[in-house]
């Protein structure tokens, strides 16, 4: 059995955190994963990993060899991978996983060059954290998460940085004059407000608040719908308040259905980031994608 096949499996499994998900990741059966790592402590003369209820948790020996190996191995993968593809490197599929608002109106229109030159998307929106497990299994290839989570195995480049703005229809700007919001302790006029949402929890509403106001958002959603077009419309039939990123709304607040009812001395911004996978390098096609994606990103 060649070594480098048994540095595949170790970093698997390092990475993954499991048997179980690294043998989804590298497309291998649980014994014949568990037969690999066998082979290479046993060569070692070193167990590399802490068997756990739920997974494995690698050992000092099992610490040294990744860093000692990961780059080494990635690299090989990745000139294989580069050799093989050739002048086919956009063909088979990239399994994409994001919001959907920002997949809709930004990402995918930015990929489409690569889909014309025969590229296969399959696409899955949902929120950021059962995406990053997807991610982590095997199931995705890459997501654009609006925060990092951290997990071994996942790797994360910043993408942008959205400008966070709170909006409502213009009966709610004359009601919440903009001098007193932006005025110190303005936040008090928001505290009787029906907040709308992308989720109970308020979570872009907390974010504008800290930053903004330095304080704490009270009151809970009116309204929570995990779609943030959902809560533009709710917002532009005059339901509340909500807190929307700009290229979202900027349509809306050209065309004066909603009102930017203040602005914060310092942009209130949320980063996203782009996460891949760091098993066997990257895809000539993930790379592409990413690689096409940090480019269009300055324009949004």
């Amino acid at each position: 059995m060649a070594d480098l096949d048994l540095l595949h499996s170790f970093l698997a499994i390092y990475r993954a955190g499991s048997i179980s998900r690294a043998a989804a990741m590298v497309h291998l059966t649980q014994p014949a994963l568990s037969a690999h790592l066998k082979a290479l402590e046993a060569r070692l003369g070193r167990p590399l990993f802490t068997r756990r209820a739920r997974g494995v948790v690698p050992t000092p020996a099992g610490h040294d060899l990744a860093q000692a190996a990961s780059s080494h191995v990635d690299a090989l993968d990745t000139l294989v991978d580069s050799m093989r593809a050739g002048s086919s490197a956009l063909e088979g599929t990239l399994y994409l996983g994001g919001p959907a608002e920002l997949l809709t109106t930004k990402v995918l229109p930015a990929l489409a060059p690569l889909v014309a030159r025969g590229l296969t998307l399959q696409v899955r929106l949902d929120v950021v954290t059962p995406l990053l497990e997807a991610l982590g299994a095997g199931e995705l290839d890459l997501v654009v998460a609006s925060r990092k989570v951290a997990a071994r195995g996942l790797a994360y480049q910043v993408l942008y940085d959205e400008e966070l703005v709170l909006v409502g229809a213009p009966a709610w700007a004359e009601r919440l004059p903009r001098k007193a919001l932006e005025a110190a302790g303005g936040e008090a006029l928001l505290a009787d407000v029906p907040w709308l949402a992308y989720a109970g929890d308020l979570p872009l509403l907390r974010r504008f608040f800290r930053d903004a106001f330095g304080a704490r958002v009270r009151g809970s959603a009116r309204a929570a719908v995990p779609d943030l077009r959902a809560v533009m419309a709710l917002a532009e039939a005059g339901a509340g308040v909500t807190v929307l990123p700009r290229y979202l709304s900027e349509g809306a607040l050209q065309r004066g259905s909603l009102v930017e009812l203040m602005r914060p001395a310092k942009p209130v911004l949320n980063r996203v980031h782009l996460a891949t996978r760091e098993v066997r390098g990257v895809a000539p096609r993930v790379r592409a994608a990413v690689d096409l994606l940090l480019r269009s990103a300055p324009g949004w």
